[in-house]
């Protein structure tokens, strides 16, 4: 640097104003302050502590970590299931028995944990270690001697998400209830931690009637006599809310008429139809997989794929799984390891996915090989949902454009419309307590035509 040159930094530095002294904690927890020097302007930028991306099971936002067994038209699957059995105000306790008293499930359970209970068929419980003989345990058909078992809200995941999306939205629904509704989520097949027997898998049948099913056979397990089955809120998130519709539908069919209503998030037929042609684009954008558990919740958050931490932290451990084909030598440098495939132009020509063994955990749900079916899933989707013998309710993320349909829809009141701004399409997950908050009124609005009359008032006043 020539004398000029410094001479005129030199100038230039001596007008910017002085820095502020700045607190920063020592070793020992207390406070020193450091003073930087006037000349050089100090930008402190607080950076995330990597355990802010450490994962969370669901303790302590549902009751119960289960796995149901379910027979299907071809094989069975264990369907991993998180519920809060709901407890109605109104219910009457059943008179005990002095020959043997209920034995409470260990609800500290670690739902990451292999040893999660298994419901079977017929409503028998066990462990991995053996069934649990001679014990009686409580059930949805052994909760109530009550002719009325409550309300139950049952939440379907989209494609590529878990049961545990809803963490935040069930637990805030528990929560503003008192316990007394109940908040069953799963995760459906193909994704999650659910797992399929004696069924091919290659390709997985993923179309809108086997998810449907999938649905119905599970609450049928659960509840093998109707009466005892709680009235249903269905409650879906972008696939899901094709699912829910479909199997409202299925239900009704099947003479259930306790469907208190039917809430479908952030999808709309005409919307969802136009993006199927770069859906594929924004698959193959995703990472193909992680280094760590961390990465792939840091990933979530930092792409906006969900943009609540906290719910990010739950909800992203099931979709990932340890790798077994990674071989640590052919990792690649840390900074590479989990940036986006590049996408070309034209995508169709070019289904190459980088090497799986560079990374130590990989997806669980193969989103692509889901693709012959994404039209299905919405397809008709405006029409099933007008259509459903309940109340409806669309709750969107901004303000995405109704298509024909839902616009008549709207204008002639055959559906609750609200709308949740400055979230993005996992909005149950960006706003757990708006989202909840909007399903408890659709609920409390909805529920007295599923009431003894002698119970109206006592609603109302609520």
């Amino acid at each position: 640097m020539s004398d000029l040159q410094r001479s005129y930094v030199k100038s230039k530095l001596s007008k910017l104003p002085p820095v502020p002294s700045f607190s920063e904690a020592d070793e020992e927890g207390k406070e020193q302050h450091v003073v930087a020097p006037a000349a050089i302007p100090r930008l402190s930028k607080r950076q995330p502590r990597t355990d802010d991306f450490s994962p969370r099971t669901a303790e302590g936002y549902f009751e119960q970590a289960l796995e149901v067994n379910v027979p299907l038209a071809t094989g069975s699957g264990s369907f991993r299931v998180y519920y809060t059995p709901p407890r109605p105000k109104a219910a009457t306790q059943p008179k005990a028995t002095a020959a043997r008293a209920p034995v409470p499930l260990d609800l500290s359970v670690n739902v990451d944990s292999p040893s999660l209970p298994t419901l079977k068929p017929g409503f028998g419980l066990s462990t991995v270690e053996g069934d649990l003989e001679d014990q009686e345990l409580p059930g949805p058909s052994q909760q109530s001697a009550s002719p009325s078992p409550g309300t139950l809200f049952v939440f379907h995941h989209g494609a590529g998400f878990s049961a545990l999306s809803y963490a935040l939205t069930a637990a805030e629904i528990t929560r503003t209830s008192g316990g007394e509704v109940g908040v069953l989520a799963f995760d459906c097949r193909g994704h999650g931690r659910t797992r399929l027997h004696d069924v091919n898998t290659d390709p997985l049948d993923m179309s809108i009637d086997a998810l449907s099913s999938d649905l119905t056979s599970l609450l049928s397990t659960m509840f093998p006599r109707t009466e005892e089955m709680p009235s249903l809120v269905l409650v879906g998130h972008s696939m899901g809310g094709s699912v829910v519709v479909s199997a409202a539908h299925a239900l009704s069919a099947k003479g259930f008429n306790r469907i208190t209503g039917v809430a479908v998030l952030d999808v709309v037929e005409g919307t969802a139809m136009d993006a199927l042609s770069v859906m594929r684009s924004v698959v193959l954008g995703h990472p193909s997989g992680f280094s760590s558990v961390e990465t792939a919740i840091r990933w979530h958050v930092d792409s906006k794929t969900i943009a609540n931490l906290e719910s990010a932290r739950i909800s992203v451990p099931p979709l990932i799984a340890p790798n077994p084909a990674f071989a640590p030598s052919s990792t690649v440098e840390s900074g590479e390891r989990d940036e986006q495939q590049e996408v070309l132009d034209d995508v169709s020509s070019d289904t190459s996915r980088p090497d799986p063994k560079q990374h130590a955990y990989r997806w669980r749900a193969d989103l692509l090989a889901t693709e012959p079916y994404w039209p299905g899933w919405f397809q008709g989707l405006s029409s099933r949902f007008l259509s459903v013998k309940t109340a409806r309710l669309l709750l969107l993320a901004g303000t995405d454009r109704l298509d024909r349909e839902l616009m008549i829809g709207q204008m002639q009141g055959k559906y609750q419309l609200e709308v949740i701004a400055d979230v993005g399409h996992s909005l149950h997950e960006d706003a757990p307590e708006r989202t909840a908050r909007i399903l408890m009124d659709f609920w409390r609005r909805n529920e007295r035509v599923h009431l003894p009359l002698k119970h109206i008032k006592k609603v109302g006043e609520a």
